[in-house]
């Protein structure tokens, strides 16, 4: 028999935060599972929000936060719906509108309610985790195979809400202690932009490859779930700066905390305050990228075989186009997917292969994973590592101006690049 000391037990013991609830371990059944991967994986244990943040919440917040008010965030980080059914940036007005202290807050951006989830010490859940969360029930922790509770949440998918909103957290308790998490909005979480629910090209058999990298198209796991087929339609629809009338968050939690949970506005590239590590090893900031010329923005990983190096192709002969005097003023940054794996000498030996220049090419890596999902949402790029280490990815160009705003974009490989190449002499 193994007794265990005091201290070890202590440490076992991991107090659950005011207002939320520890779900899982649970077992969690892929809805789009990819090759390679198990079709039902393990989620470890968590703490999530017992209901939805509210508009009292998120004006402490913007109150706090001023860079964060709806004045003041700028259109990369927001839309123009940002907190739009507010009566003024810290008036929540009429009620009428959704937007009594203790509803739950809508017209809100990945970007804003990943601030405010760190700005409290939390972060937004993983899909994995939402998920499993809301696969319970109030008697069962999976009431997935229980067609009464799939057509309870496709009840309300397809209703056409005309009264107003109930208080965030007024719905039964889940069998996790959860609230809300069906019935009252739809919720944004972390890696929102991960899910590839669109077909690939190739696998069409038009051997382009233009729409992703790898195996883009894979089947739902139980095509008579189409309450989760929705919700996964959804979110591979949203770009991380929509706002919504229906669309708010909770937070989540880890329940051995490490990660850094600071909070990001503002900055140069994409209006994210980036730290990257370049091709020398270096540590480059967004300021490093301000310059009298546009900027051109992409990511690719290193060990790709197709996409790409086809990416970087699309790109040089974007730059061959340019006239003398625009290409003396623009600039690259290629970001990796992976920065584990793709280290500075590995950039430098990719830099080199296809010929290019430090002096204008930047091949860079963030300094974590959350920093590059950062940077992937912003530039409306989807990505998802597989089993086997490469990623499926959408291939996504973009031209900033001197502010990091975006003023031409290229989705897809081997397009016509000629409007492209306009914008950036225009820069």
């Amino acid at each position: 028999m193994i007794t265990l000391g005091p201290t070890l037990l202590l440490a076992l013991v991991i107090p659950v935060p005011d207002g939320m609830h520890e779900v899982g371990p649970g077992a969690l059944t892929l809805a789009y599972p990819v090759p390679g991967e198990a079709d039902v994986v393990e989620v470890p244990r968590f703490f999530l929000d017992e209901r939805p943040v509210s508009n009292a919440e998120m004006l402490a917040f913007v109150t706090a936060n001023p860079a964060w008010q709806r004045e003041q965030v700028p259109g990369t980080l927001a839309d123009e719906r940002y907190l739009a059914h507010w009566a003024g940036p810290l008036e929540l007005g009429d009620p009428g509108l959704n937007n009594r202290p203790e509803q739950p807050v809508t017209h809100v951006s990945w970007f804003a309610a990943r601030a405010y989830c760190r700005s409290v010490g939390k972060r937004l859940p993983t899909e994995r985790e939402w998920e499993l969360a809301a696969s319970a029930d109030e008697r069962r922790k999976d009431a997935r195979a229980d067609p009464a509770f799939q057509r309870r949440i496709l009840d309300w998918y397809g209703q056409t809400r005309v009264s107003a909103m109930p208080a965030a957290g007024s719905g039964a308790a889940n069998a996790w202690g959860v609230r809300d998490l069906h019935g009252l909005v739809w919720e944004w979480v972390h890696d929102f932009n991960a899910t590839l629910v669109t077909g690939d090209d190739r696998d069409r058999g038009t051997g382009d490859g233009a729409q992703f990298c790898g195996a883009g198209a894979v089947g739902a796991q139980d095509v008579a779930d189409y309450a989760t087929f929705m919700r996964f339609a959804f979110r591979s629809s949203l770009g991380a700066r929509y706002t919504t009338k229906n669309l708010g968050f909770r937070c989540a939690a880890d329940v051995y905390p490490g990660a850094s949970t600071a909070a990001t506005s503002g900055g140069r590239v994409a209006g994210l305050a980036l730290e990257l590590e370049d091709q020398a090893g270096e540590r480059v900031t967004s300021e490093a990228f301000v310059h009298d010329g546009p900027l051109v923005v992409s990511m690719f990983y290193a060990s790709c075989s197709y996409a790409c190096p086809t990416l970087i192709r699309d790109l040089v002969a974007i730059d061959r186009a340019l006239s003398p005097d625009a290409r003396a003023r623009t600039r690259y940054l290629l970001v990796t997917f992976d920065p584990v794996v793709d280290t500075p000498e590995r950039l430098s030996r990719l830099m080199a292969a296809h010929g290019l220049s430090a002096d204008r090419w930047t091949f860079a890596r963030t300094l974590d994973d959350d920093r590059t999902r950062e940077l992937a949402a912003a530039l409306g790029i989807t990505y998802r590592r597989l089993p086997d280490g490469n990623y499926n990815h959408t291939s996504v160009i973009h031209a900033l101006d001197r502010q990091g705003n975006p003023r031409a974009k290229i989705e897809g490989l081997k397009r016509d690049a000629s409007a492209f190449v306009n914008a950036l002499q225009g820069l």
